[in-house]
């Protein structure tokens, strides 16, 4: 049996050996090193110091005020589904929302204290961080909304982000939602958790949050979910295509402008027409959902929310020269929206000029934050497209993972190393619907708006 003791007593000769194998560092980089040490020591003091501060007053804030919280957590469709929320009771209630992806503890806090408040920057992975001016701003209008009486919304949507175990534990510190939403589960964010189990147990917590009258709305066709649903004693309704759910969709038909569904609810159903990308219907399901329960007519929500577009960077839609129409949804990526998208885009290519026939063509990078599953989870991916696609533009490893998995025939797949180095332009042809996706990491943003400025529109 190991015995660090005995090992030091008996090893001291050797030790004396390996010191000379191993040269010591200089002792001006032992300084540094030590000094670097303490920095960051310190800033980490500070940054919880800064912290605590920011919850203090978001919590003091709305004991003063006491909007009611509605809280939107997921693996998937966070963003839309909180602007979907907005669009549905801003007519309704005076309403304010997280901005974009503000969905950090700095992000929900700050949205407390100051709903017109986004951060500028961003840190190395594209999350929204404070800067000292702006952090010392903040700390003064939060101070100053509990001296000083004023307007502040009746509701507050907030976008909760749960990227590793403990976050949402963590907002559950100072809020008390009246509506809890968990849009899916899925897989991403798994680099961070230790298994799907705990990342489920993590999202499932914010009900841990919710007041003793409050209502939780849960995505019903994720079977992640079914146990909760079916054992829990807390007021629950779902969302989804199953008819099952209380609030379910139908898709009527495709146009040129859009979808036109139904959602069925308990109190009867309201029709909706909405932009291309299947993303926006399960958010709109979800307004409806929590309209209902804060007491909006069906007919209103259902006006409200037709017309509803994805926010920006996700599935934006452009019509360019030659009858091509281009999708960037290159903003984030997950196994989920990866087939949700491929999904959209065959509703696109499914509405063609008169005369013409539309290819359906997907360029395609990797996913992140999926841990052990990231190899499992672009195959699985990959032998989804298979026949949604009639060129597939895989690009680095990742899309060759996807391309592998497809089973296309060569003429139907093209491998790219280097995006930087390629004009995606030359793939295309008249009346192609294109979907380039992949997370944010990858840049294909920047590939997206080349083809763009490359065909015109």
């Amino acid at each position: 049996m190991f015995s660090p003791h005995r090992w030091s007593a008996k090893a001291g000769p050797r030790s004396t050996r390996a010191s000379h194998l191993l040269p010591t560092p200089p002792q001006e980089e032992i300084e540094e090193t030590l000094v670097w040490g303490r920095v960051f020591a310190y800033y980490g003091r500070v940054k919880k110091i800064a912290l605590n501060l920011l919850v203090s007053l978001s919590r003091r804030i709305l004991a003063k005020y006491q909007p009611r919280i509605i809280g939107v957590t997921g693996s998937v469709g966070k963003t839309t589904t909180k602007e979907a929320i907005y669009t549905a009771l801003r007519g309704s209630f005076r309403v304010a929302r997280s901005l974009k992806d503000a969905n950090t503890e700095w992000g929900v806090t700050a949205t407390i204290i100051d709903q017109e408040f986004y951060p500028v920057g961003r840190d190395s992975i594209g999350r929204a961080k404070l800067s000292v001016g702006e952090l010392i701003g903040l700390l003064y209008r939060g101070c100053k909304r509990l001296l000083v009486k004023g307007d502040y919304p009746e509701i507050l949507i907030l976008e909760l982000a749960a990227e590793q175990a403990g976050d949402i534990k963590f907002f559950n510190q100072f809020l008390q939602y009246d509506i809890a939403v968990i849009t899916n589960i899925g897989q991403v964010h798994l680099e961070f958790y230790r298994d799907q189990t705990e990342l489920t147990a993590e999202k499932l917590s914010i009900a841990d949050g919710l007041k003793p009258s409050g209502l939780m709305v849960l995505n019903g066709d994720n079977e992640l979910l079914t146990e909760f649903i079916t054992t829990t004693r807390l007021r629950r309704t779902t969302f989804g295509w199953d008819e099952a759910n209380q609030y379910n969709i139908h898709l009527r038909d495709i146009g040129v402008d859009g979808l036109r569904y139904e959602v069925n609810t308990p109190d009867g159903g309201v029709e909706v027409v909405l932009g291309f990308g299947r993303q926006l219907v399960d958010a709109a399901a979800v307004a409806v959902a929590v309209g209902r329960e804060l007491g909006i007519p069906l007919a209103q929500l259902g006006q409200r929310l037709t017309g509803l577009a994805s926010p920006a960077g996700r599935f934006e839609m452009w019509q360019l020269r030659r009858g091509i129409t281009l999708v960037n949804d290159a903003y984030n990526a997950n196994p989920d929206s990866m087939k949700s998208a491929l999904t959209s885009l065959q509703d696109i290519a499914s509405v063609s000029p008169p005369g013409a026939t539309r290819r359906r063509v997907a360029i395609l990078g990797g996913m992140r934050e999926l841990g052990l599953a990231h190899e499992t989870a672009h195959l699985d991916v990959g032998r989804f497209l298979r026949d949604k696609v009639d060129l597939l533009v895989a690009v680095g490893a990742d899309g060759g993972l996807m391309a592998d998995a497809a089973g296309l025939s060569a003429d139907q797949v093209v491998q790219v190393d280097d995006p930087s180095q390629v004009d995606f332009s030359k793939f295309l042809q008249d009346n192609d619907a294109v979907l380039v996706k992949a997370s944010r990491s990858f840049g294909l943003d920047v590939v997206a708006q080349a083809i763009r400025q490359r065909i015109g529109q």
